[in-house]
């Protein structure tokens, strides 16, 4: 079945019975409420001018039509909706409706209640629950910002939803755990003094600036850093615990890392990027070879840079995994870096440019400002590279807690 759009009739065939034209804007009103604007818009496809606006009058005067009720009815429609104050302000504006009707609808809907809910951060917070936590989940911020922000809620609101969002989800289940608990975010706009967050950028500045957002909460001891998505074992944290219970800023700068066997790390369904760690004889790194594509054959481990040609590599070689420990003098060093950094990627990258933790440390080696040991964890090391390894996890995980080595209903 076709359908067409009904054309307006020409001035010449337009009726201008004022009655007439009164009749269809009581008989429009009787099956929804519209502004004068829309109103008198569609009784001009029938009527003249002079008809349709003493009609529309009319409706005014008899308050049968009144803008500012009909503009806050429409923004209430459109917080259910889940729409932004922004683009609520540009549906009304669509309706024709007069800038003093729309910022007042607006006031009335959207505004904060004193000391009680943000209904925009709630409608924001609402997506985020029903769409977009999956994304969250896999570590995909920047994707769930650039969303929220296309659907024009600024930025302040997003962050308060992805935090809400978090608290609600994790926050609630680590309030069980008997341990001290600080929270830190990485803010987009958590830069140094006189640089600005490029338009578009909605990516964090990387694994550096993620530590620095965290130097409140680090105050003035030695800390680690791990991949928050990633399984390390028990071992790992008592062999980084035990070496920054000793750990102090000196002229040169004592860091650690916890290095896994190659073997404990790599899965069965496709390849893996990992870093090779080189030592020199006193166990100190030296250099981290980065290799973006490792994988498990019959006949061992091997990689490639080419596609074509494939190197063996024994499957007891120390790789990182990202477990680290600094002393609070990285945080000097890393402020005093930054600025460098973000000159750079302004000027080369500055959507997705990031400023990562082995740089960082590669730049204080090559200094000799810094020696980092090599620690090593005797764990397997578990990840979900690819969801064919989800099951496996699960079931290690499961394995690990029917022998006694966590609570079971750990987050319950």
């Amino acid at each position: 079945m076709a359908f067409c759009r009904r054309r307006p009739r020409p001035d010449a065939e337009k009726c201008a019975d004022p009655a007439k034209a009164r009749a269809s804007a009581l008989e429009t009103l009787a099956g929804q409420e519209v502004s004068a604007n829309m109103l008198y818009e569609r009784l001009c496809r029938r009527y003249t001018e002079q008809a349709a606006a003493a009609a529309v009058a009319e409706m005014v005067q008899l308050d049968y039509v009144n803008d500012a009720r009909y503009a806050e009815a429409r923004a209430h429609s459109l917080l259910a909706a889940r729409k932004s104050r922004r683009a609520a302000a540009q549906s009304l504006r669509q309706k024709g409706l007069a800038p003093a009707e729309v910022a007042g609808a607006l006031e009335a809907v959207y505004a904060p209640e004193d000391g009680g809910d943000d209904p925009e951060l709630e409608a924001a917070a609402a997506l985020v629950d029903s769409r977009y936590r999956k994304k969250l989940a896999i570590g995909r911020r920047d994707l769930v910002v650039a969303a929220l922000q296309r659907r024009g809620f600024a930025y302040p609101v997003i962050k308060e939803a992805i935090r809400k969002d978090f608290m609600e989800t994790v926050g609630e289940r680590l309030k069980k755990c008997p341990m001290e608990i600080r929270y830190a975010y990485q803010e987009l706009d958590d830069i140094p003094a006189g640089y600005t967050v490029p338009e578009g950028r909605t990516k964090p500045w990387g694994t550096c600036h993620a530590v620095l957002c965290a130097r409140e909460a680090i105050g003035d001891a030695p800390f680690a850093v791990i991949n928050a998505d990633d399984y390390y074992g028990t071992s790992a944290y008592r062999v980084i615990y035990d070496a920054l219970c000793h750990a102090q800023d000196k002229d040169t700068y004592d860091y650690y890392m916890v290095g896994y066997e190659l073997g404990k790390t790599v899965t069965d369904h496709g390849s893996v990027a990992r870093g090779i760690c080189v030592t020199d004889g006193k166990g100190h790194l030296t250099g981290i070879d980065e290799r973006t594509r490792v994988e498990k054959y019959p006949g061992g481990i091997h990689f490639t840079e080419d596609g074509e040609h494939w190197v063996d590599v024994p499957a007891d070689t120390t790789v990182s995994m990202n477990l680290w420990g600094y002393t609070p003098g990285f945080l000097k060093e890393l402020e005093a870096r930054f600025p460098a950094f973000l000159d750079k990627a302004l000027a080369e990258n500055p959507i997705k440019g990031e400023f990562f933790l082995p740089l960082a440390v590669s730049q204080l080696i090559g200094e000799k400002k810094a020696t980092v040991t090599v620690l090593t964890s005797p764990d397997k090391w578990y990840g979900v590279t690819y969801a064919a390894d989800k099951p496996a996890v699960v079931a290690a995980l499961r394995r690990m807690t029917d022998e006694g080595k966590y609570p079971d209903g750990l987050w319950k």
